[in-house]
């Protein structure tokens, strides 16, 4: 199934089995979210609900970031020559399982009441470790579904779901953590209520059910035929790191793909803190406000996700069903990051809850309109038996700096957290504006060198 002559085609169902992919494989998506909302509750309101703890939270909050984030840049080049070489099915389910076995043993510990801070963060870098390889395997997975038409339609979908987790997964988390409470007032429970009634820590729902969604998720890919790219074995296969180097000189060749790569390492930097220090900025600038409402702190961290994921479900659906811009695509990444560094200022300056929902939903929305563009960049210019590690490399270069930004926020939060984020908004917002100005960038989809002896034609 070598692409590397450009006879592959998509199989005729392909768009059909993309859907159904695409539709079990978000269970995933949905389980992750309902788990870290549950633990960063857990964390917020149970390990360190004092203001006088809140250099220990933030340092917490930052840690669990770094956790999750690190295993996503460090095991990128390994994850994206596995799934060059190997089924890319299998590397799907066997992360699903992996995942979902995370999470049950993390419900467990938690209904024992055994939790700790060092034990959270261990199970983050197992999730971290399992989602690159499933983000690998997938991404790479459903351009060979579909044809490339339609990528950025299917990547639309794909911006979609992710916000639609985003919508329903706090929400799902809020109402499985209350369940118990609920229950308890029950004048006549029977046993499955007095059951869940009896659930010693209200995190434990959210996350077993984070567990099971990711066994339905690796089930379903038992049912599904989906191809992997085989390259000629006329030649002995190279070895790891010269895989990775040959992801890396393919990038190397494509100097807009290297500015653009820059951008999105500045955004991530700067974007890092705004998602670790939500929770207090929500707790701290906008304290007076939801007490004036009348609202408690859970409530309101819910409905912050909840309303930021429905800005970017709206932007998912408008590019699916647009089908995302045919040329110049560039703008379509270059226009929503400047949006959303502009938001991202307003969300740090705020105090009042309508404003900062406002400037979340403004910043979530612009989100699937960029990833997508740039999404449907990347699959247009590399092969498929190359996509990968290229993607791989992208990926490491693209988000390096997240962990960067995230470990720079425990310091931030410790001084001024709104402040912090609007000055990262600034800076994000600035270096997005330059790239209007470099014609490495703008011209990038017309700018494409010929293939040199050895890699694929694109």
């Amino acid at each position: 199934m070598s692409t590397r002559d450009g006879s592959y085609s998509p199989p005729a169902d392909g768009f059909r089995t993309f859907v159904i992919l695409w539709a079990f494989q978000s269970l995933a998506a949905f389980g992750f979210q309902i788990t870290a909302f549950a633990t960063t509750v857990w964390l917020t309101t149970g390990l360190y609900p004092g203001p006088e703890q809140k250099a220990l939270l933030a340092a917490a909050l930052s840690m669990v970031g770094l956790a999750f984030g690190l295993p996503n840049v460090l095991m990128a080049p390994f994850a994206g020559v596995l799934v060059d070489r190997a089924d890319r099915k299998t590397i799907m389910l066997w992360a699903n399982v992996g995942s979902g076995l995370v999470s049950l043993s993390l419900a467990v510990v938690l209904a024992a009441g055994a939790l700790r801070l060092w034990i959270l963060l261990v199970a983050m870098v197992l999730y971290g470790s399992l989602q690159c390889l499933h983000t690998s395997a997938f991404e790479t997975s459903y351009a060979m579904l579909v044809p490339a038409r339609d990528l950025p339609r299917a990547n639309g979908m794909m911006q979609t779901v992710m916000s639609l987790a985003g919508i329903l997964s706090p929400a799902i988390a809020a109402g499985l953590m209350a369940l118990p409470d609920l229950l308890r007032k029950s004048p006549n429970p029977n046993w499955v209520a007095r059951f869940l009634a009896g659930v010693p820590n209200n995190a434990v729902l959210p996350v077993a059910v984070d567990a099971l969604v990711l066994f339905i998720a690796a089930g379903s890919l038992l049912y599904l035929k989906i191809p992997s790219p085989r390259t000629s074995t006329e030649k002995a296969r190279p070895s790891l790191l010269a895989d990775v180097r040959e992801g890396m000189a393919f990038i190397a060749r494509r100097r807009g793909l290297l500015w653009l790569l820059a951008t999105f390492a500045a955004v991530n930097f700067c974007s890092a803190p705004a998602g670790v220090l939500r929770p207090m900025i929500v707790r701290d600038n906008l304290a007076l406000d939801y007490a004036r409402l009348d609202l408690s702190y859970e409530g309101v961290l819910a409905l912050m996700s909840s309303a930021g994921a429905i800005g970017g479900v709206v932007g998912g659906f408008i590019v699916t069903t647009w089908g995302g811009l045919k040329r110049k695509r560039v703008y379509g990444v270059l226009v929503p990051l400047v949006v959303g560094g502009v938001a991202q200022v307003v969300f740090g300056l705020s105090t009042g809850i309508y404003v900062s929902v406002g400037a979340i939903v403004l910043s979530m929305f612009a989100v699937p309109f960029a990833n997508s563009h740039s999404q449907s960049i990347w699959q247009t210019v590399t092969p498929h038996e190359m996509q990968g590690r290229v993607f791989a490399v992208r990926r490491v270069a693209a988000q390096f700096t997240s962990p960067l930004g995230t470990a720079l926020s425990g310091a931030l939060g410790a001084v001024d957290p709104g402040l912090a984020v609007a000055a990262c908004g600034v800076l994000a917002t600035a270096t997005s504006l330059l790239q209007f100005l470099n014609r490495k960038v703008t011209m990038i989809e017309e700018d494409q060198p010929a293939p040199v002896s050895g890699e694929a034609a694109c």
